[in-house]
């Protein structure tokens, strides 16, 4: 199982994401919430939009993670505690979102 966290610039960012990501995806979508502002795949992939604020990004882990890069700095330390137990090579575990959004990279 893959989890994918997407910090976004804002919430409608974060639903522009969710669609673009639902459109590309190749496995078949096990579950799409709005509301909850997650996407899980029948293999088990999981996406989950977070707020770019500490206090929401604590505890959390991820395998990946889909981030504005105008919080790279600011989000450093957070980014690489939610990281530290990724099964993801180092290269491919912070990804740009406007990659996704201009549809030049999957999310995987």
């Amino acid at each position: 199982m893959l989890e994918i966290l997407i910090i976004p610039e804002n919430m409608q960012r974060g639903d522009r994401i969710l669609n673009v990501i639902c459109n590309i995806e190749t496995e078949p979508i096990a579950e799409y919430s709005k509301g909850r502002k997650r996407i899980r795949t029948q293999g088990g992939t999981i996406y989950k939009v977070i707020r770019p604020e500490i206090r929401y990004l604590m505890g959390h882990r991820a395998d990946q993670v889909i981030l504005d890069f105008a919080f790279v700095n600011a989000l450093k330390n957070v980014v690489d505690s939610i990281l530290c137990s990724s099964c993801v090579p180092t290269e491919f575990q912070i990804i740009d979102d406007r990659k996704i959004l201009n549809g030049c990279i999957r999310p995987y």
